[in-house]
């Protein structure tokens, strides 16, 4: 029987018990600190040692079939939902085998430089964005421990396992700092990739990480001169065109943006608005129609203004384009397209007219960070 099969089962007769004792890609034995079954995880070394975190005392070593997720009803939650449960410890102690304090205490010194002091300073840092729900992969729970507890919240171990069904992930950038479905803490494991040397402007290329910026303007933005007409052609055209050149706001007004918000004259939205990012595949990067062929959504984001959107230079070669849809539809710019219904954006990676680089190669060469705009 396959390994994904067996997870099912478990997960269906045990109410996702699976989140600690699921059958794991490795496991530290009681009694038998730094020994490991033989079954292999790529990326981690046999060897390897558990993490020495001051937050995980009382440490414990949790054999197979041992052990508890932190939370006591596994299923995903969204980021919003984690915010709020932060804001009310109470509530999070309820649903959890451990305090908020204790949790947020043990991601932020697992991952040193996150900016979670306190419950309500982690609720603060995940508003403010940068953080992202992710469809969770074995290859990233290999090259991290998931943080278990006992049935009281009293004593952790680690273990590396594989994913569960439709389990997500909280990650930022390329830390895992939790799972969503038993919201676990994840803790690098051994020590951390050395980051890719600084490459100068002179070589003519990028780092590793390019930047989408998610702008999204006041309405007072619609009056600036010329907008409202490119608006109203880009809503008489209803359609996507990346070739032809139509009217199109983001494209053709967003340097004019950005000069008006230098000179004081427009500004930044100050209300949150719910972005899922995600990419797609589609024939439109190659000439043909606007269909989504496939798509992996990054997450749902709250955007108050301006969100950077890093992606891995070698993700964003993988896929067609970036997608970015205001969940509650709560702009006016763009128009709602006639072929998905959507106030969407798209940022193409490839292009018949530059397959490799796509939009990206618009700008002057270098140029690392580019720009799409929505206006309430």
């Amino acid at each position: 029987m396959r390994l994904h099969t067996i997870l099912a089962a478990m997960v269906a007769a045990l109410g996702l018990a699976g989140c600690a004792s699921s059958p794991p890609v490795s496991y530290i034995s009681p009694g038998s600190a730094g020994q490991y079954s033989s079954v292999a995880t790529p990326g981690v070394s046999p060897q390897e040692d558990p993490p020495k975190l001051a937050s995980l005392e009382p440490f414990r070593a949790f054999g197979l079939g041992q052990g508890h997720g932190y939370a006591r009803t596994y299923r995903n939650r969204s980021i919003p939902e984690l915010v709020g449960l932060l804001r009310s410890p109470a509530e999070f102690s309820r649903q959890m085998r451990v305090s908020c304090s204790i949790w947020v205490r043990q991601v932020a010194e697992a991952h040193p430089g996150t900016p979670w002091e306190s419950c309500e300073g982690a609720a603060a840092a995940l508003e403010r964005g940068g953080y992202a729900s992710v469809a969770c992969t074995d290859q990233m729970l290999a090259q991290n421990w998931l943080a278990v507890t006992d049935a009281e919240g009293h004593a952790f171990g680690v273990w590396h396992r594989r994913c569960l069904p439709g389990e997500q992930l909280l990650v930022q950038g390329d830390q895992l700092l939790a799972s969503l479905l038993c919201i676990n803490p994840g803790v690098p494991a051994g020590a951390p990739p050395a980051p890719p040397p600084m490459m100068p402007v002179a070589t003519g290329g990028c780092p590793a990480v390019d930047i989408l910026k998610i702008n999204i303007w006041g309405h007072e933005a619609l009056a600036l001169p010329g907008v409202e007409r490119t608006d109203a052609n880009e809503q008489l055209a209803n359609r996507f065109d990346v070739y032809n050149r139509i009217a199109h706001v983001s494209y053709d007004n967003g340097a004019q943006f950005r000069q008006a918000y230098a000179a004081g004259q427009i500004g930044r939205s100050r209300q949150p608005h719910m972005m899922q990012l995600s990419f797609i595949m589609t024939s439109q990067a190659h000439g043909g129609a606007p269909d989504i062929l496939r798509e992996q959504i990054v997450g749902v984001v709250p955007v108050t203004g301006l969100y950077e959107w890093r992606i891995p230079a070698a993700v964003r070669r993988v896929w067609d384009a970036e997608r970015v849809v205001p969940v509650n539809s709560d702009v006016s710019s763009p128009p709602a397209s006639g072929q998905t219904g959507y106030h969407e954006l798209r940022f193409f990676n490839h292009l018949p007219e530059n397959p490799t680089e796509g939009e990206w190669a618009r700008n002057p060469v270098p140029d690392c960070v580019m720009n799409e705009h929505f206006i309430e």
